[in-house]
C-alpha cells in the first residue's frame, strides 16, 4: 500500500510541475526531407517580459544538412492568437533558409542547408502583424 501511494504522490507531483512549467515542448524527431535528425548544441528558451516561455529554439544536423527549428509552447499560443512564427539558421553570420509559417502554426523548420562544414546557429522568431517581437538563437556550433 504505502509503495503503490508513493507511485500516486509521484505521478500527481510530476504532472503539477509540467503544469507549472506550461507543457513541455514537443521533441522533433524528422525534418522536412530528412526522416531522421539530431539535435546538435543546446535548446534556447525564448521567454516574454513577464517571463512565459514563448518558444524553444533548436538546430538539427541531418542528411548531410543543418536545420533550424522554432516550437512555440502551447501555454503560449493559446493567449496569443494570430502570432506567426519562423526558423532559419546564421550562416557564418548571414540569416539563411528563413521560413514562416501559416498563423498560428507552432513548429517551423527552416530550409535544409548543405552548411556542415561551417559555424551555424538556429534562429527562431514569432509575432504578430509581419513584426518580429521575439526572437532568439542558439549558440553556434562549428
Amino acid at each position: 500500500m504505502a509503495t503503490k501511494l508513493k507511485s500516486v504522490v509521484l505521478t500527481v507531483g510530476l504532472a503539477a510541475g509540467i503544469a507549472l512549467l506550461g507543457g513541455t515542448p514537443a521533441s522533433a524527431e524528422s525534418a522536412p526531407g530528412c526522416a531522421r535528425v539530431t539535435q546538435i548544441g543546446a535548446t534556447k528558451i525564448v521567454k516574454d517580459t513577464r517571463g512565459n516561455t514563448v518558444m524553444s529554439v533548436k538546430q538539427f544536423l541531418g542528411c548531410n544538412k543543418n536545420y533550424g527549428y522554432t516550437w512555440v509552447w502551447e501555454s503560449w499560443a493559446s493567449t496569443h492568437r494570430g502570432f506567426t512564427a519562423g526558423a532559419g539558421l546564421y550562416v557564418e553570420g548571414h540569416l539563411k533558409g528563413y521560413n514562416v509559417d501559416a498563423a498560428n502554426d507552432r513548429e517551423v523548420w527552416s530550409d535544409g542547408l548543405s552548411t556542415v562544414d561551417k559555424c551555424t546557429k538556429g534562429y527562431g522568431a514569432a509575432g504578430a502583424g509581419g513584426d518580429v517581437v521575439w526572437a532568439g538563437e542558439t549558440e553556434q556550433r562549428c
